[in-house]
């Protein structure tokens, strides 16, 4: 899934809401759109700490 379509679902339901009324269909989509959105965050914890580096490289007294 791509951004568009994660933030296309994603507004149909929050984290922690009650799961009662949900079918089971309905959660396995969740799951999907979760872990995407894991890989998502992720990847950008990892560019943003590969940014730092280069940033810290750059500015370190040399």
């Amino acid at each position: 899934m791509d951004e568009a379509e994660l933030r296309a679902v994603g507004q149909t339901f929050q984290v922690g809401e009650d799961l009662y009324a949900v079918s089971v269909d309905q959660l396995k989509a969740r799951v999907i759109i979760l872990e995407a959105e894991l890989v998502r965050l992720t990847s950008a914890i990892k560019n943003k700490n590969e940014e730092l580096t280069v940033a810290e490289s750059f500015f370190k007294n040399p």
